[in-house]
């Protein structure tokens, strides 16, 4: 049942402390002062919700809601699950629209919204679980030892990945909760950016607001910009200060004085307490500190202007070692400041019953022991109906097998077995039971796969940049050369061949039985994001996020054809 929120929050003069450590503002817009603040009730282990999620344990818990490690009794993998605040039917209504768009958004390092639904115990968004510990915890666990300087440039890297694939959806997502408590690391050494909780919405009829609206469910102080502070308005560039706040922690062990200490210092004509960072750890070179002491200006307008800006300082006063150069900007437009954008959850935090997200949920199905296998015993077969009517519903759960993120899936061409690419290696599964018959475990995770002709050679492009080959399920070659992810791999019609492609902007063709390399195709504009032979083997296309479609002749590698007309990304 719902109780009124004791000691969460007062909403009137002054501000409040939320027991998580946030702080509600005091000004509400109209829109925030017509809602009454709520929180759910604490759930037990073993309860059982929605007739499907059994609770496990309580994982995380603050003024805002709970979040615990569930079991889907349906699919039998694990999930988070998030128990928030209730809201107004408007707040409903605007919670749908945003889940729905959550639901689409695919990155790395976010996690996958899975359903959302109102039970008769509240209000509930299924996320995908992720193994591992949050930065807090592992700092703590060095007792407030600063990491290393490489290591969280490339946790940095990845985040601002993150936020760039953010601050580019229509309408853009602004984060506003980004702390060391909210990014986790997996055991595959991925970031992933957590916590639905303060990001900003501001879809449907709340537009008109979107300039003032202040959330009433509070902000870090250490983390937060004195905009969300005042309430002022937020847009992509506060979470470019909230990312530095979290950056300067990492490298210098202490959270950086909060903007409304500083604000006040500076009022009072004193020096701005925010000491740099190289000051604090002299192994962070003075260009590095610089960047952080830009993004954490108090001033919004004198921070970079983007997410694509910032990565490139970074990247300009320490490159990530390894990584290449950077990937062009993506084609979308990044917001204007003050700019209305879509939270994810925002101020909206609760959700309406609903019809589930089926297709987008993970599972975690039984995996049989590690053994030789050949992935197909005979040449290609002619295609066969594989499930038949009565299993037709069998499709829906496809995107379900494998555990961890899901990147890519492939028939192997006698129609017999599934390959599905995820974090954690490369499962193989019977394509009418749907039965696991396979685990190949890998170093990095695994983003796209596909099969020989012959069905017995799998090949694998990598988060480490690698492309590997896999013969009847034992690794023969690794293919190195990209500077950034592989994002596709294709085999040409007779299996002599594979062309990968990359965020680095290349495809590159190997030959596969020496596993050595044939050309480098390097004419497309930005990250390249698919690939494909034609029936005779002589052309390859490619696919860009330049909006474009390349040509390529095989034999020698020239450019053939340019093929314009997409206003979007071609993937």
């Amino acid at each position: 049942m719902e109780s009124e929120a004791k000691g969460c929050c007062t909403i009137g003069k002054g501000r409040s402390h939320l027991s998580d450590g946030r702080i509600v503002p005091s000004l509400l817009s109209p829109i925030a002062r017509e809602e009454r603040v709520v929180v759910m009730q604490e759930l037990a282990p073993d309860t059982l919700i929605h007739n499907r999620y059994l609770i496990v344990q309580l994982i995380g818990k603050g003024g805002m809601g709970a979040v615990y490690k569930a079991i889907d009794q349906r699919l039998g993998n694990m999930v988070a699950l998030k128990q928030t605040l209730t809201s107004s039917e408007r707040m409903n209504m605007a919670f749908e629209r945003e889940a729905r768009l959550l639901a689409s958004l695919r990155h790395p390092s976010l996690p996958k919204v899975i359903d959302f639904f109102l039970d008769e115990v509240g209000h509930f968004l299924v996320m995908e679980f992720f193994h591992g510990k949050n930065l807090e915890e592992l700092l703590r666990d060095r007792r407030n030892t600063p990491f290393p300087l490489d290591t969280v440039m490339e946790w940095a890297d990845q985040l601002l990945d993150a936020l760039d694939y953010l601050h580019h959806q229509t309408p853009p997502v602004i984060h506003r909760d980004i702390k060391l408590q909210n990014i986790k690391l997996t055991p595959e050494n991925q970031i992933v950016l957590l916590d639905f909780g303060l990001a900003k919405g501001t879809g449907g009829s709340q537009s008109q607001h979107a300039h003032t609206t202040v959330s009433i469910f509070g902000y870090t102080p250490q983390y937060a910009p004195l905009e969300q502070i005042q309430g002022t308005g937020t847009d992509h560039r506060s979470d470019l200060y909230s990312l530095a706040a979290t950056l300067y922690h990492l490298l210098t062990g202490s959270p950086p004085e909060n903007a409304l200490k500083r604000t006040s210092a500076m009022m009072n004509e004193q020096p701005d307490p925010l000491q740099p960072a190289h000051e604090l750890n002299l192994t962070i070179p003075a260009a590095v500190s610089a960047v952080l002491q830009q993004a954490l200006s108090l001033q919004i307008g004198k921070r970079h202007e983007h997410v694509a800006a910032m990565r490139a300082a970074l990247d300009s006063a320490h490159p990530v070692p390894g990584r290449g150069p950077l990937p062009a900007a993506r084609a979308t437009g990044i917001p204007l400041p003050g700019a209305a954008g879509v939270g994810l959850v925002g101020q909206v935090r609760v959700a309406v019953e609903l019809e589930p997200v089926e297709q987008l949920r993970p599972t975690s199905p039984p995996v049989a022991p590690t053994v030789a296998l050949a992935l197909e015993e005979r040449p290609a077969l002619a295609p066969v109906a594989v499930i038949s009517a009565e299993r037709a519903s069998l499709v829906g759960e496809l995107a379900c097998l494998g555990e961890g993120t899901i990147g890519q899936v492939a028939w192997s061409p006698g129609g017999r077995t599934l390959a599905v690419a995820s974090s954690l290696g490369v499962y193989l599964y019977d394509a009418e039971t749907l039965a696991a018959q396979h685990f190949i475990e890998t170093v990095s995770a695994v983003t796209c796969v596909a099969f020989s002709p012959d069905g017995r050679t799998l090949a694998t492009g990598q988060h480490d940049r690698q492309v590997r080959l896999w013969h009847d399920g034992v690794l023969t070659h690794t293919l190195s050369g990209h500077t950034w992810n592989v994002t596709s791999v294709a085999f040409s019609p007779d299996g002599a061949l594979l062309a990968s492609a990359s965020d680095d902007k290349t495809v590159r063709l190997w030959q596969v039985a020496a596993g050595t390399l044939w050309h480098i195709l390097e004419e497309h504009a930005n990250w390249v994001k698919s690939v494909a032979f034609s029936p005779d083997g002589a052309l390859l296309a490619s696919g860009s996020d330049d909006n474009r479609v390349y040509l390529w002749r095989v034999e020698d590698g020239t450019l053939r054809h340019t093929l314009e007309g997409h206003t979007r990304n071609v993937t």
